[in-house]
């Protein structure tokens, strides 16, 4: 009976540990658990969506690339251009960027051969006389003093040297990533297993901590001092799409605190009813909408003593607070074109009470060199200049309207198509690329950006394309590269 016991412990130990041993390490573990934000790319799907391997884009890219490098470098690279696996680095799995509270910015790549990555290291430091390959700690490395790339048997953790430090010290942090365990990584974040189960093209994750430290106070001007950034957390999902590149962002929150703001200020807003909608005819390059409770709006806005003291001292003749707090409902924001200043603001409003201001504000507007004259019973013509004017006030269904000439009050007779969707929405955002080429470079083949909150923790981003049978990246690469097929 003891043979038998000792037998079969035996053989269930042995099965224990062969099982250990077959089972393959997670490589995302070595992006450290203080990380701020993380991107994954998905090399794979970005090449095959892009077309890189079509013999007129390759031939193209390939000419690009040689601009750049010269024909003599560029026939050292072509031969890992034209067989990635000579990398050693493994493109099937996603390569990963991340950037740590310490400011910290790192590459991180799965290794499916560490011997041809010593191959391939050991090639560019000889032909540049780059770097020496060396090891230590059973880890090989390289350092530089703009960065260190250190991997073992699994993978390659590139870290930039953007703040300064020795290159020991910059070797030894990326070192110690290749020793964490999950409970000391970004596995072990709550939103990781959200983070693993997105399936995009690019998967996006941050903490609103990850904003640079000059632009944070502006960021957080906007919430209540109790509410830490670091609570914040946002995770976006990119996909290439035939004729659209879509991104679906997610809002997370890491706290109690966090989640009781956001629902507070959730109940701010409510879909919209489409009640401003622009004529056919005059459709903007363009359009804002949201719907709000005015008041409750201002009240959240003041909660923040910061932002109270300068919404105080924004008077000018007209009492801000009664402005934002008599909005009471849709709310729409239209600039026709990027090329002259004119804008269109049209809101629901509680009462007329904002008129009252109107005799302030003219005089005020006086001293600075306008004209305000009444027109009508509740609506006032200014005057800036002699090419400048605008018309606003309140018309009969109780509506705001601030405008650069009447025919913007006249009633529409059909809606451009892209209103379809806006209805429904907490907030909608639609630009036409294409008129704003007046002010930017060429956005060709990009024709549309809608931006869409459909609910207090969801939003949709899309870029639309020329070509909506084509892949939107492959119709971008093209583009960049003077590709146009056999058009």
């Amino acid at each position: 009976m003891k043979t038998n016991f000792w037998k079969n412990l035996s053989c269930a130990v042995l099965i224990l540990l062969l099982t250990a041993c077959g089972k393959e390490k997670d490589y995302r573990t070595y992006i450290p658990g203080n990380t701020q934000a993380v991107i994954a790319v998905d090399v794979q799907s970005l090449a095959v969506k892009g077309g890189l391997q079509e013999p007129e884009i390759k031939q193209a890219l390939n000419t690009y690339l040689q601009s750049l490098s010269g024909e003599e470098d560029f026939r050292f690279l072509e031969k890992f251009l034209e067989n990635p696996a000579r990398t050693g680095i493994d493109w099937e799995a996603p390569v990963y960027a991340f950037r740590t509270t310490q400011e910290e910015t790192a590459v991180l790549a799965k290794i499916k051969s560490r011997s041809k990555v010593k191959g391939m290291l050991e090639e560019i430091g000889e032909r540049y006389d780059a770097w020496q390959l060396e090891k230590e700690d059973g880890l090989d490395y390289v350092n530089t003093d703009r960065y260190s790339l250190v991997f073992n048997g699994e993978a390659l953790i590139l870290l930039l040297n953007d703040r300064g430090k020795t290159r020991d010290n910059i070797r030894l942090k990326a070192a110690s990533w290749l020793q964490l365990g999950e409970a000391d990584s970004f596995i072990s974040n709550k939103d990781f297993a959200a983070f693993d189960e997105s399936d995009g093209d690019l998967t996006a994750w941050m903490s609103l901590g990850v904003v640079p430290k000059a632009y944070k106070e502006a960021v957080q001007l906007g919430m209540p001092r109790d509410v830490n950034m670091e609570d914040w957390h946002y995770l976006g999902v990119w996909k290439f799409e035939d004729g659209k590149a879509v991104m679906d962002v997610q809002m997370h929150s890491a706290s109690e605190t966090a989640t009781d703001w956001y629902e507070r200020r959730s109940k701010m807003f409510s879909p919209i009813k489409g009640e401003f909608f622009p004529d056919v005819k005059a459709d903007p390059c363009l359009w804002f909408g949201l719907s709000a409770d005015g008041k409750a709006f201002y009240e959240e806005l003041i909660s923040n003593a910061n932002l109270a003291h300068l919404l105080e001292g924004v008077t000018f003749g007209f009492d801000i607070q009664k402005f934002i707090s008599t909005v009471q409902g849709d709310f729409a924001l239209e600039i026709p074109s990027l090329g002259n200043p004119d804008i269109i603001i049209r809101a629901q409003m509680k009462n007329d009470s904002v008129l009252n201001d109107m005799e302030q504000l003219a005089h005020v507007m006086t001293l600075l060199g306008a004209d305000i004259q009444k027109d009508g019973l509740k609506g006032y013509h200014i005057q800036t200049n002699p090419t400048s004017q605008a018309w606003v006030g309140v018309d009969e269904q109780q509506n705001f309207y601030y405008v650069p000439s009447k025919e913007w009050l006249k009633s529409v007779e059909e809606v451009p198509a892209w209103t379809a969707e806006v209805s429904g929405n907490l907030l909608f955002l639609h630009i036409d690329l294409q008129r704003a080429t007046d002010l930017w470079i060429s956005l060709q083949p990009l024709t549309e950006l809608v931006f869409k909150v459909d609910t207090a923790k969801h939003s949709t981003l899309e870029i639309r394309m020329a070509d909506e049978a084509e892949n939107s990246l492959k119709q971008i690469i093209k583009t960049f590269l003077g590709v146009h097929g056999e058009d």
